[in-house]
């Protein structure tokens, strides 16, 4: 069997290994949206439309629908994006999952291997007890790029502000005020000519509370297919893991859709 082959049959069997082992309909939010936008790639403006659905059945019947919108411009040295999303989501007729985000950084490229940027987030997110989270900050970014592989790591600050809702039981109405530090890996890698994976994984650890227990992780990976030059079906499999985690909520969650992309 070609060393392709067998290549290709390892990352479907991991899709599929995901896919069974996904327990919940939660997870990274808008982040696999704004992944994809940065592996949008060549001058001007681009952009892309995604349509998602996913579902759980057995310890809980969870079932959802994702949109989201991504538009970036690129002019040498200048590079930025928007991204917007939501979601919905119902176990047994009751809204568990209600969400939306957006997404804008701008990015200037100082040398061939290195970036500075500005970015900033909003979102609401029920199934997290968040009414809203704020997050914004300057990152320091490192670039690699060696045949199909792309790799950006980016190391920077991070100011969030959250407010909670109902769901958080007691802490409902309050709010918290996070100084961050944020480390990020985007990873993009062409396995063959139709087939495209990419991971987007960040570290949060929170620098105004003592000792390494509060901290976040989330990690965003999708799988695409390109059907033809405008249209491709995408696997994407999110893990957040947020401790110690809002009152009521649960810290580690998991979500696993598929779907359409199109490119514009």
């Amino acid at each position: 069997m070609a060393e392709s082959d067998r290549r290709v049959e390892w990352v479907l069997g991991s899709a599929l290994c995901m896919l069974l082992g996904a327990r919940s309909a939660r997870a990274a939010g808008g982040e696999v949206n704004v992944a994809r936008g940065m592996a949008q790639q060549g001058q001007g403006l681009k952009g892309q439309l995604d349509i998602d659905g996913g579902g759980t059945t057995g310890n809980s019947e969870l079932w959802q629908l994702k949109a989201g919108l991504s538009l970036a411009y690129e002019a040498p040295p200048h590079s930025a994006l928007l991204s917007l999303s939501a979601a919905y989501a119902e176990h047994e007729g009751t809204a568990l999952a209600e969400q939306l985000g957006s997404h804008g950084h701008y990015r200037y490229r100082l040398l061939e291997n290195l970036a500075l940027e500005a970015y900033v987030n909003s979102s609401h997110d029920k199934f997290a007890g968040l009414d809203i989270q704020f997050s914004a900050g300057p990152d320091v970014v490192l670039l690699f790029e060696v045949d199909a592989l792309r790799v950006d790591v980016g190391l920077g600050y991070m100011w969030q502000y959250e407010r909670y809702g109902r769901v958080t039981g007691p802490l409902a109405g309050e709010h918290d005020l996070a100084h961050r530090a944020q480390l990020y890996v985007f990873l993009k890698y062409d396995l063959a000519e139709n087939l495209e994976l990419i991971e987007h994984a960040f570290y949060l650890p929170r620098l105004d509370s003592p000792g390494p227990r509060d901290y976040m992780f989330i990690s965003a990976s999708s799988l695409s297919i390109q059907l033809n030059p405008w249209l491709s079906y995408q696997n994407s499999f999110n893990v957040s893991f947020d401790t110690p985690p809002p009152v009521n909520t649960k810290a580690l969650n998991t979500e696993l859709t598929a779907g359409l992309a199109l490119k514009f």
